[in-house]
């Protein structure tokens, strides 16, 4: 026969081994739900007709969540701050609602990732071809004070994706939908 001892030791095991599994559950999902920020600098060329105009520094501060990425573009050449907010159902750029005009699976590093291009016409009319998980990789823009302008964001990190979306004269052209 079992002493009243035993089933108490065996109650006390079975919930210590319950407790312990739950908390280890809340850690991991607390885990996720906590974002991820970077910060990092970075940096822009700038394009015109053809010719190089110059490169010049950013600062880039990602915030990945759950629900959201949320990319700063802190230029130090000029006071302009760009933000980047990608949702599941939605994509912001300095709280406009961006139009998605098109976009393309591009082989890059031997892995096929996704390219959209959006309209963007708050301040200025301009296409951003945009990987949800990499940010802003070039900016086609028109309204210029020289003409049709092209910003390569991260240009040493992304030249050959850059490369890519560039020489397809179907996909890398102005295009608006008013």
């Amino acid at each position: 026969m079992k002493t009243p001892m035993y089933y108490i030791f065996i109650i006390t095991f079975i919930l210590s081994l319950f407790i312990s599994c739950t908390d280890k559950n809340n850690r991991q999902n607390n885990s996720i739900s906590k974002p991820i920020v970077l910060d990092y600098k970075s940096q822009i060329d700038e394009y015109n007709e053809g010719q190089h105009r110059g490169s010049k520094w950013l600062l880039v501060k990602k915030k990945i969540s759950p629900k959201e990425i949320t990319i700063i573009y802190k230029y130090e050449y000029y006071t302009r701050i760009d933000s980047l907010v990608i949702s599941k159902d939605t994509i912001k750029m300095n709280n406009e609602n961006l139009f998605l005009l098109d976009k393309k699976m591009i082989l890059y590093r031997n892995q096929e990732i996704e390219i959209k291009k959006y309209q963007y016409t708050k301040d200025k009319l301009s296409n951003y071809f945009i990987n949800d998980s990499l940010g802003i990789i070039v900016e086609y823009g028109a309204t210029h004070p020289r003409g049709k302008i092209i910003r390569r964001y991260e240009q040493k990190k992304y030249k050959e994706l850059c490369d890519e979306i560039m020489t397809d004269s179907v996909f890398f052209n102005l295009q608006f939908n008013f």
